[in-house]
């Protein structure tokens, strides 16, 4: 045997090695696709036309506004759906229409309401 004494195993070092990072990766901005802002638009104001038609100022409104909407949106968003510009379109004429029915139908009330009683005190009042 000899006298040499052993040498110790080299020691483990105090923290384990870190594994490399990854590397960073620019984020990629998300496409965005075709708006159709106009078009929602032109639908909500075609709906609106129809349902406020007892007004008549909002129906004919409503239903103005959206023919005027629908026209520019068909222009400007070509990727939109066409099932809303039709709604819209449809929904526009339907209020102006049914609006101003609904319209004359007032006045003719009113001026009935104005004169009947006159002609009917004028002929049965003695």
């Amino acid at each position: 045997m000899t006298d040499e004494t052993p040498t110790p195993p080299p020691s483990e070092p105090a923290t384990p090695p870190v594994a490399p990072a990854a590397p960073a990766y620019a984020a990629t901005p998300a496409v965005a696709g075709p708006t159709q802002t106009m078009s929602i638009v032109a639908l909500i104001l075609g709906i609106g036309a129809f349902l406020f038609t007892w007004t008549v100022i909002l129906g004919i409104g409503a239903g103005i506004a959206a023919l005027i909407v629908r026209s520019r949106a068909k222009k400007a968003e070509p990727a939109a759906p066409s099932w809303m510009g039709l709604i819209a379109l449809i929904g526009g004429i339907v209020g102006i229409v049914i609006g101003a029915i609904v319209g004359i139908v007032y006045v003719i009330g009113i001026v009935a309401s104005l004169l009947l009683p006159a002609a009917v005190l004028n002929n049965y009042g003695n």
